[in-house]
């Protein structure tokens, strides 16, 4: 891939995208590949050390750093590509195995794979527990109470004519100071099967940090 070239979108369903076709990990793992045209071994790794190091709260310069390595854009779009990979690996428990495929998915050449993987496995431990501290501060707003209903409206007269279903869900959100406000949100069965899976999704990857 030339250096003008627009980096390719990965296609299909991702490990670190809980299995989906995630909209946000697909245009930003566009980014993943570009450290796959830079000349320097040794730096690459430097870069993958220096993403872990920053998420883990040492802020790094990154521009300065690696400018000859890309342009700015193309080298802060790839740290924000491996900060989304490397959260979503431990978030979701991945295998090695697992990362491989999602990497060989994004376009990333068979002799990057393994190393990247490595840096990962090298400083799970250390990452995960940043993961865990940055987790644990964030607002402490929790779901204290809610409520449903399913409002079913006809479109005539006859009741064979409905509309499709509505779920009416009523969530009750208390801050850290305790004070509560009361949300409702409308769900077709659609977006009923989504919350679902996000839902799922989220307790997978909570009950993956807290392990």
């Amino acid at each position: 891939m030339s250096s003008g070239e627009a980096p390719a979108t990965p296609g299909g369903t991702l490990h670190t995208a809980g299995g989906l076709a995630s909209h946000e990990h697909v245009s930003t793992y566009k980014y993943l590949p570009k450290i796959s045209e830079w000349t320097n071994s040794d730096l690459v790794l430097q870069f993958l050390h220096a993403i872990i190091d920053d998420m883990c709260g040492k802020e790094q310069s990154y521009v300065k750093r690696f400018q000859n390595c890309g342009s700015a854009d193309s080298i802060l779009g790839s740290v924000k590509a491996y900060r989304l990979f490397f959260q979503s690996a431990i978030s979701y428990d991945l295998s090695n195995e697992q990362l491989a495929e999602d990497l060989e998915l994004c376009g990333l050449p068979q002799n990057f794979v393994a190393p990247i993987v490595s840096v990962l496995r090298s400083r799970v431990d250390e990452l995960a527990t940043a993961l865990r501290s940055q987790a644990s501060r964030i607002s402490g707003a929790v779901l204290a109470d809610f409520d449903w209903k399913l409002n079913i409206t006809m479109a005539s007269s006859k009741l064979a004519a409905f509309k499709d279903p509505k779920l009416l869900l009523s969530m009750q959100i208390e801050d850290a100071d305790g004070e509560a406000t009361e949300k409702t949100v409308e769900l077709s069965r659609a977006d009923l099967d989504r919350l679902i899976q996000t839902l799922e999704t989220v307790q997978g990857a909570v009950q993956s940090l807290q392990a």
